[in-house]
């Protein structure tokens, strides 16, 4: 098992193995990157045309496509998709 529910005064909680969390974050990546494929594409695209200059030209699609990414990828939302997959393997979960 991935993550297993521990039992304990508290409501139980989730211990996360590395492999588990280091899933769970690939995941959020794959989406994040189907969800901002336009944007990671619109980079792409910048920087082939501008080759090594395109640190410097393509700025304005690298801010774009990281904005996008941010909304859906941040340690925060791990943390909160974290949480729900706990309540979802604890006993008696909803």
């Amino acid at each position: 098992s991935e993550a297993t529910p521990v039992e304990g005064p508290k409501p139980p909680r989730v211990i996360w193995t590395k492999p588990a969390e280091e899933k769970l974050r690939q995941q959020m990546a794959g989406h994040a990157r189907d969800m901002c494929k336009e944007f990671i594409d619109a980079f792409g695209h910048c920087a082939k045309r501008n080759h090594i200059m395109y640190v410097f030209n393509c700025r304005g699609e690298s801010r774009e496509m990281n904005s996008c990414l941010d909304q859906y990828v941040t340690e925060d939302k791990i943390q909160k998709r974290k949480q729900q997959l706990a309540k979802a393997l604890a006993p008696n979960a909803g």
